[in-house]
């Protein structure tokens, strides 16, 4: 998963691609928070709900593989 942008985010996932605007989700980035910050922490809380776990990372993307 990459951030690229203010609301932007890339999913690079073994069956498809998707890039997706946050807002358009209906998601509203806090005014007080830093949006690169925001937008990679609601889309890791998102994978690791749908059984992804983190492995690496770093200040634009993160490495996500299916939990044990």
């Amino acid at each position: 998963m990459k951030w690229d942008g203010p609301d932007r985010l890339y999913y690079n996932l073994p069956d498809k691609f998707e890039m997706v605007h946050i807002s358009k989700a209906g998601v509203k980035i806090p005014g007080e928070a830093q949006n690169e910050e925001f937008c990679l922490t609601y889309a890791a809380n998102k994978m690791a709900a749908e059984g992804w776990e983190a492995i690496n990372l770093n200040s634009r993307r993160i490495l996500f593989r299916r939990a044990k």
